[in-house]
């Protein structure tokens, strides 16, 4: 009908893991990515939930 459709060639998330285990692998995880990975989510001790 004239449209355009955009279909991906993978699904998605697909071939992430193996990808990111190469790169770890590769270069190793760098400090930064260790100081977000166990930073506290918030800073505010009196949240309820």
């Amino acid at each position: 009908n004239g449209g355009l459709f955009i279909a991906p060639v993978l699904k998605p998330r697909e071939g992430w893991a193996k990808e990111i285990n190469e790169t770890l692998m590769s270069c190793g995880i760098e400090n930064i990515d260790q100081e977000w990975l166990n930073s506290e989510l918030t800073s505010d001790k009196e949240l309820e939930w």
